[in-house]
């Protein structure tokens, strides 16, 4: 890994072996969900038309529009939705302000939060791993999905007390993880910080089709 120029706002970490990716997150102020797996085909969820507020969920055919919130929907935990990301097998996986994440398969809502071992309901990032798990980024740490539960991933670095902002996968199943406290790469069950930015606070995380990873 090469560091790249820095014009004062935004820095650059070469990584040869990385592809463009983009995890789940809020864009304009709503929730948007698309992300390419790989760049030559991107996808959409698998409800494209579904609308992620902070008035809950709405899903617009072009003609109506139908709202899911906590009122009408009893598989949703909060009407604060933050972002949506699909994974490989298709669940729609909706991060929230105050409800933790839920999972939309085939037409159910399911919530996963401290029953679940989620014990932070703040979640900033949701992404997929190259090897197919899941991971989930909060405002008191990282966690990972083991089967229908979530697991803390525990560290002693900065890390472990740091909000987490942004998540990018890479091809060689390392993932960049962005934080209030600088940027780290988890890579072999291990945390790396990035010494030139430590104690910075990461708003996001991109990765071109150089494979230039830069802060935004």
């Amino acid at each position: 890994m090469s560091g790249g120029a820095s014009n004062g706002r935004t820095r650059g970490w070469a990584d040869p072996e990385s592809e463009p990716r983009v995890c789940g997150r809020k864009s304009r102020g709503v929730a948007a969900g698309e992300y390419p797996r790989d760049h030559s085909n991107p996808r959409v969820p698998v409800d494209r038309d579904l609308i992620g507020t902070y008035k809950g969920l709405i899903r617009f055919d072009g003609v109506r529009s139908i709202t899911f919130d906590l009122a009408n929907t009893p598989g949703l935990s909060s009407d604060g939705v933050y972002l949506l990301y699909e994974d490989r097998a298709g669940d729609l996986w909706i991060g929230t302000d105050d409800g933790g994440v839920i999972r939309y398969r085939a037409g159910e809502f399911q919530a996963f939060g401290a029953e679940q071992g989620l014990s932070d309901n703040e979640v900033r990032a949701v992404c997929e791993d190259k090897d197919g798990k899941l991971w989930v980024g909060t405002g008191r740490g990282l966690f990972y999905r083991t089967k229908d539960r979530f697991a803390l991933f525990e560290t002693t670095n900065l890390l472990a007390s740091a909000r987490i902002t942004t998540l990018v996968p890479a091809p060689d199943g390392s993932l960049w993880v962005g934080t209030s406290k600088g940027l780290f790469r988890l890579r072999d069950g291990k945390t790396e910080p990035v010494p030139e930015i430590i104690n910075w606070h990461v708003q996001g995380l991109a990765m071109d089709s150089y494979g230039v990873l830069g802060q935004i």
